[in-house]
């Protein structure tokens, strides 16, 4: 439905209504210690000052026999950017006390060690000419243990005042650990994942991620911050049952059953995805009043029963993947986002969950000329509202 929406709206000329406010914003439950009197509803822009970076090492090293990680057709098709998630947390156990951050920024360092051991690939870097087949060599990632960065970071005012403003989109870069280009030119030097970590003056955390979407997809990512949380609450064992004995599977389906050869296709270059012409890059939501909207519109004797994913859009979407059961010892994510990256790759769309209910959060690129054209559309912005606070 979502993309039908989206065709439709840019062959339409029709007048329509603004876009920016057609739905109550989706309220949380804040701690009454953070709740303000004044809501601020300018666009702002945070100021976020980074205190530190390092390269976090695997706390023990990768067995010999699992050095190699080959990458599939699939990986080999995968256009060369860093993608962006940032987790949001309000203040909990541990928050409070001397140096709450540094004792935090502890527990993510030697946890965030300890996890690479089980998700080895992710501290490698890739080689265009590692592996040799009977035709040549081909791409692979080299489990040399060189790290991820982590680095660390502060930001000018409380978290729930952040979540109660009206945000400059392109400001949440500031809370990754890559804040240029999402591109990446250089393969083999580029880090497969990176972090960042943002302490709030009220105790609050941000943790902003950059995973390369070569071997790493958003389930993925959704397993390693998983078992990162539970080995950060002393929880291991039991975040391993639930991803799966929390291991990257050495022989994994895709590389088996989709192996990579040389000569096959050749990989999506980085030329393939930068902008042709303006971007715009809009934040939309819909709340759950327009998901049963969309639900009943798109219900048939096919579907019956649309799910919102199948309502909202045919496209990419995280919904399913439970990001908001992240839990470091401080309590589960008060938002879950991506970000604008200053090259926009044109003509994508991201489903995110919303934070409570059944509301989906929307991340869409166009041109600059067909955004305004969807922006005027009736039947487009009667489900939408565009950057709303999330308090």
């Amino acid at each position: 439905m979502f993309p039908l929406l989206v065709r439709a709206a840019l062959s339409s000329k029709k007048p329509a209504a603004s876009i920016w406010s057609l739905h109550r914003p989706v309220l949380l439950r804040v701690p009454p210690s953070l709740k303000t009197s004044s809501i601020n509803h300018h666009y702002y822009h945070p100021k976020v000052s980074v205190s530190s970076t390092e390269t976090i090492k695997p706390s023990s090293p990768t067995p010999a026999k699992f050095t190699t990680f080959k990458l599939s057709l699939i990986d080999n098709d995968v256009p060369p950017i860093y993608v962006p998630f940032i987790f949001f947390f309000f203040p909990g156990p541990g928050s409070t006390g001397p140096n709450p951050g540094e004792r935090r920024f502890e527990t993510l360092r030697s946890s965030l060690a300890q996890t690479l051991t089980r998700f080895y690939p992710l501290a490698g870097r890739l080689s265009k000419s590692g592996d040799i087949d009977q035709a040549g060599s081909v791409p692979v990632v080299h489990c040399n243990d060189d790290g991820v960065p982590l680095s660390s970071a502060t930001v000018d005012l409380s978290l729930a005042d952040f979540l109660r403003k009206r945000l400059e989109i392109d400001s949440l870069q500031q809370f990754l650990p890559f804040t240029a280009d999402p591109i990446v030119s250089d393969l083999e030097s580029a880090p497969q994942i990176a972090f960042r970590a943002t302490a709030f003056p009220c105790g609050g955390l941000a943790i902003g991620v950059c995973m390369l979407h070569k071997i790493i997809d958003a389930a993925t990512l959704a397993d390693f911050m998983k078992l990162w949380s539970a080995v950060a609450r002393s929880e291991k064992k039991t975040a391993e049952a639930a991803v799966g004995g929390g291991a990257y599977a050495h022989d994994r389906a895709a590389t088996s059953l989709l192996p990579l050869r040389h000569g096959d296709v050749p990989a999506v270059t980085e030329d393939l995805v930068r902008e042709q012409g303006k971007m715009l890059t809009r934040r939309l939501a819909f709340d759950e009043e327009a998901i049963h909207a969309l639900k009943a519109k798109a219900k048939s004797d096919q579907i019956p029963n649309p799910t919102r994913t199948e309502a909202v859009a045919g496209i990419s979407s995280t919904i399913g993947l439970r990001l908001y059961d992240v839990d470091f010892g401080w309590g589960k994510p008060a938002w879950v986002t991506t970000a604008q990256f200053p090259c926009q790759i044109p003509y994508t769309a991201t489903l995110l969950q919303s934070p409570v209910g059944y509301g989906v959060e929307v991340w869409l690129t166009l041109l600059e000329k067909e955004m305004a054209i969807l922006e005027q559309e009736v039947e487009f912005v009667t489900y939408v509202k565009n950057n709303m606070p999330v308090l």
